[in-house]
């Protein structure tokens, strides 16, 4: 149970790096430091997944999953900038697409990613460091 309540922690941690991520996009008026904002997140967020999924003590179901939720940020990253077939967004659905895709993360993560406490808490000390 310990495990549990901890391991939701973590999640809700890295969430909130996503929500928080929303808010800021949508206090920001212009559409330019927007896409930036977007842009940065999903590769720091990137570079941390692949920072994790060459921990060693992951198995090999974590591993897995950490690839399939690290495709579907990709294919945010690539949506927003027109990239792989996409269109970009437009300027003026920036907001939509924060929301949007904070949703869909979320959802991928709680579908694709079975990870031990140890390391969601490595993701999220990768994600302040990349901050």
């Amino acid at each position: 149970m310990f495990a549990d309540s901890t391991q939701n922690k973590w999640e809700n941690r890295i969430k909130e790096y996503f929500n928080d991520l929303l808010l800021k996009v949508e206090e920001t008026k212009d559409p330019a430091e927007k896409r930036a904002l977007l842009n940065e997140s999903l590769e720091r967020f990137l570079a941390a997944m692949d920072k994790v999924q060459r921990l060693p003590f992951l198995n090999q179901e974590q591993r897995e999953g950490l690839a399939r939720f690290g495709a579907e940020v990709q294919e945010k990253h690539d949506e927003l900038n027109g990239a792989a077939g996409f269109a970009m967004v437009a300027n003026a659905d920036l907001d939509d697409f924060a929301g949007y895709m904070v949703q869909d993360l979320e959802q991928a993560m709680r579908s694709y990613v079975v990870l031990s406490t140890a390391a969601i808490i490595i993701i999220i000390v990768l994600l302040i460091i990349l901050l």
